[in-house]
């Protein structure tokens, strides 16, 4: 069914609901598999258990629902891992630890809704990370400030159903450039979420419920250069709310309810 050509498995869209054990035990040189687009509800993680040099798993757009913990294990050259447009609803704080070496990391399009603080443990190279379109309501302090993410420079939590923004829940990510927080739930900004975020050059708020801007929304923000309010609630924007900029280039506030 699938394709191998030299250290490449192409397995996408063949419909697919179960892989055996032993599918790939005399290819143990592969560095990519692609298994995306296919019906797998569940895979035993003893299927990538000997498949020491892989660097890329593609297993979007199938129905998997909670990956074993062991599912990535020794896997020291993994550097691209794409779960996206599955049924994932539960992230074991363990499924990622080993992948030290794991840059892109894309969850897009499941139904997780919490986060454990030890999830993202041994990912000190991660760049890329995206929980497009997942079930969060709040991004809690404990989310994303672990140690091991000093070097994420893309944050995607558009889409979801988030509300809330604790007090510093960025405050470990100083390398972050992108954070997108469109078409969320959210309806006020006060400012001590971004403390730390020194090199963030994009902010979106796009299509949100957002009412009123503080005056110190963006403080802690001086070398934003891009900032989307595009579709949301505004009514008021406090005096002195932009002052805190040096960079900005671009403020996208079209389609709120401000008066001239």
């Amino acid at each position: 069914v699938c394709s191998i050509y030299k250290d490449l498995c192409d397995c996408e869209k063949k419909q697919i609901e179960a892989i055996h054990l032993d599918t790939f035990e005399n290819y143990l040189n592969l560095t990519e598999i692609k298994l995306q687009e296919n019906q797998l509800k569940f895979l035993d993680y003893r299927i990538f258990e000997n498949l020491g040099l892989l660097e890329k798993i593609n297993l979007g757009q199938n129905k998997l629902v909670s990956p074993d913990p062991n599912q990535f294990k020794n896997k020291p050259n993994l550097n691209t891992l794409v779960l996206m447009e599955n049924n994932i609803n539960v992230l074991d704080k363990n499924v990622f630890k080993g992948l030290h070496s794991l840059v892109s990391l894309d969850l897009a399009i499941n139904n997780v809704d919490y986060l454990d603080s030890d999830l993202f443990q041994d990912l000190e190279n991660l760049f890329y990370l995206s929980f497009l379109l997942n079930k969060l309501t709040h991004v809690n302090v404990n989310y994303f400030n672990s140690k091991w993410l000093k070097n994420l420079t893309y944050l995607n939590l558009g889409r979801n159903q988030i509300s809330l923004i604790q007090q510093k829940a960025f405050q470990n990510l100083t390398k972050l450039q992108l954070l997108d927080l469109s078409f969320n739930y959210l309806k006020e900004i006060r400012g001590d979420e971004f403390e730390n975020l020194d090199n963030l050059d994009e902010l979106s708020f796009f299509g949100n419920y957002i009412e009123i801007i503080h005056y110190k929304a963006f403080r802690n923000l001086p070398n934003l250069k891009k900032l989307i309010f595009l579709q949301n609630q505004i009514k008021t924007i406090e005096s002195l709310a932009f002052n805190y900029f040096v960079q900005l280039d671009s403020l996208n506030l079209i389609d709120n309810k401000l008066r001239e």
